[in-house]
């Protein structure tokens, strides 16, 4: 043990970053969001531009070797990887190596031999990505401050031994506002940042804590659609400078078209993957995105539930006799296809949808029959009315439902 003077404590260097005003070197770091919200997609470009030394955001970063463990499986990685080099002229030569199975910080042994190959290949990893934290705790109970230490230690261990940063990407709890489980993992982390969005329309990167610095300022990203070889298309990130859509503007439109799909299809109750597919295709928005928006008609009480588990069906709440008006000459006959998809937007990982896989069938007769006929101004956004009141009062005097005319393109991701 060393004990400091103040001259000591004064001469001692300042710290240093392996992304400028982002990620501080030798620091342990939290990501965390709700499924399907872009964090994989936000670590692996820091992990690229580390690795290759390739500016990210405008920032240039220290290059250092990245290990990056994909507990939840490295397949979908192959795409995203594939597109983000494309995108930005990076070389397959990059120093980053990737474990395709979760590594277990409640587990020594698992730990030594982690360590034990990457001494045997000379790798020294100056950064340590952990996605995601639940498939690595196996085991542990996160809301369990013992567990959740015994896990921080695991992940101190690693870092000591390579001198590297850990970056854990981890899940908002039930109500999408923090990171799931114990305090103790905040109380660790020397910086903690939420992502938000979805890679289907916007991501959000935010600073909530930063130790031995400013929070840095909110980063946003776009994606684009990269086309690889085989076929294939993966999305990729990009810095977004541009103003982003009024969040709480476009909570109450997705509300309100909810609330129009299941005033359709809900008579006799729907069930939570028919009203999400539903969502879905109507909107072009993300599963994490329908299960916001699932909480917030609960919470105003818009949706009655019954059953429970894939059982559960859903049903529109009376509203004082008003109704949503629906009308009866739209722009084209309407499919249970078009209308609950045999497409959906590009799955994230980290989300298996298991419900009611087969239940396409019982909807077809509530949809099969729904025709209509007249022009449709493609300049409008078919779910988004402009001029109209929000929340409850604004429910039955909104502009008719519209459908869209086509669906979205299939992902290969």
């Amino acid at each position: 043990m060393k004990l400091l003077s103040e001259t000591d404590l004064q001469a001692l260097p300042e710290p240093k970053w392996l992304i400028p005003g982002i990620i501080p070197e030798r620091s342990f770091v939290v990501m965390y969001g709700e499924p399907g919200c872009g964090k994989t997609f936000v670590a692996l470009s820091m992990a690229l531009s580390i690795a290759s030394g390739h500016q990210w955001c405008s920032r240039k970063p220290l290059q250092a070797d990245v290990l990056y463990i994909a507990g939840e499986g490295a397949y979908g990685l192959k795409f995203r990887s594939a597109a983000y080099k494309k995108k930005n002229a990076i070389s397959d030569a990059v120093s980053i190596r990737y474990v395709p199975e979760p590594i277990h910080l409640l587990k020594a042994d698992n730990q030594r031999e982690l360590i034990e190959v990457l001494k045997a290949e000379g790798f020294c990893p100056g950064l340590i990505i952990f996605d995601t934290l639940a498939r690595c705790f196996v085991g542990g109970d996160e809301n369990s401050a013992k567990d959740m230490g015994q896990a921080v230690d695991g992940i101190n261990k690693l870092q000591q031994q390579f001198g590297a940063t850990s970056l854990v990407i981890h899940h908002t709890g039930k109500a999408g506002s923090s990171e799931r489980g114990s305090s103790a993992l905040r109380g660790a982390a020397d910086v903690m940042m939420s992502c938000s969005g979805s890679p289907n329309e916007f991501v959000l990167l935010s600073c909530d804590k930063m130790k031995e610095a400013e929070p840095f300022p909110d980063q946003a990203f776009r994606t684009d659609r990269v086309e690889l070889s085989g076929g294939r298309s993966s999305l990729s990130l990009s810095p977004f400078d541009g103003p982003l859509p009024n969040k709480s503007e476009e909570a109450e439109e997705n509300i309100q078209a909810a609330l129009n799909a299941l005033r359709e299809l809900g008579d006799d109750g729907i069930t939570n993957t028919n009203f999400c597919d539903a969502f879905m295709q109507l909107t072009g928005k993300s599963k994490s995105s329908f299960n916001r928006i699932l909480r917030e008609l609960k919470s105003r009480k818009l949706v009655n539930v019954t059953g429970k588990g894939k059982g559960a069906r859903y049903f529109p709440t009376p509203n004082d006799g008003q109704s949503v008006s629906v009308p009866s000459k739209c722009h084209d006959t309407i499919t249970t296809q078009t209308l609950l998809g045999v497409t959906s937007p590009p799955s994230l990982g980290g989300d298996n949808d298991t419900n009611g896989k087969n239940e396409t069938n019982e909807t077809s007769a509530k949809t099969s029959n729904i025709k209509s006929s007249g022009h449709h101004p493609t300049n409008i956004h078919p779910l988004r009315p402009t001029g109209v009141s929000t929340g409850m009062a604004g429910i039955s005097n909104r502009p008719p439902f519209t459908r869209p005319t086509m669906m979205k393109e299939k992902s290969n991701v």
